[in-house]
């Protein structure tokens, strides 16, 4: 998911509202792109199993800038981002990886909700292929559903994307013919469908953080059982 950064209000499904938006810049819209694609990708490597491919976006998001023109009530949440950012860095396990990515994409929509910035989701429709591509592309929009939500912020986004992850589980003839692999997949695949329930109706940031952090950790689990074709090879290593 590609995200365009705009001076709009943000809309009215939040706890809060910024009295007054922020005036859109150039300049500052491209460097919140650049933060974005560097959380980005430590979320694709956590959701991959791909513990190593996760220091080098989150060394970046450790030191990155202030964006152009922000106010000084952005601060504070830009300090927070760094931290987590270290904490991904030097995350030993995918677990806490995923945990502080999850707080990263939580304390963007705090800031953007503060300062008066929205976000605007740049989707592509997808044709349904069906079977376990089009299953897991199911779970991809959802994902990133949920993103949005935590970003902009939206709670009508996040349950959205929650509401995603309860479809129908894959059918057995869907799931790979290694039957050593078949229980782990499952139980995974329940798993993830459990998350999307408890996440529709989690009413806090804060439990709404800790849904997305067990999410992408759960996601990392199923696709490590086959490192091979959905884990970590998969980006060449």
């Amino acid at each position: 998911m590609a995200l365009v950064v705009s001076s709009i209000a943000i809309g009215a499904d939040q706890d809060s509202q910024p009295s007054q938006a922020l005036p859109l810049s150039p300049a500052r819209r491209a460097q919140m792109q650049h933060h974005f694609g560097q959380i980005s990708r430590i979320l694709e490597a956590v959701i991959r199993g791909d513990l190593a491919a996760i220091p080098d976006p989150a060394r970046e998001l450790s030191v990155i800038p202030p964006p152009s023109g922000m106010p000084p009530a952005a601060q504070p949440f830009i300090d927070f981002i760094r931290l987590e950012g270290r904490r991904a860095m030097s995350a030993a396990t995918i677990d806490g990886a995923a945990e502080a990515t999850a707080s990263v994409l939580t304390l963007c929509g705090d800031c953007h909700r503060t300062v008066g910035v929205s976000v605007a989701p740049v989707t592509t429709d997808r044709p349904d292929v069906g079977g376990i591509v089009g299953h897991m592309l199911e779970h991809q929009d959802a994902v990133d559903a949920m993103v949005e939500g935590l970003i902009s912020p939206s709670v009508s986004q996040w349950r959205a994307g929650a509401v995603r992850l309860r479809a129908a589980p894959l059918q057995p003839d869907n799931l790979p013919s290694d039957p050593r692999l078949t229980g782990g997949l499952r139980r995974a695949e329940a798993r993830v469908h459990e998350i999307g329930q408890e996440a529709e109706v989690a009413e806090t940031t804060t439990e709404r953080t800790a849904a997305f952090g067990t999410l992408t950790a759960t996601c990392s689990t199923c696709h490590s059982l086959h490192p091979r074709i959905w884990g970590p090879d998969s980006s060449g290593r």
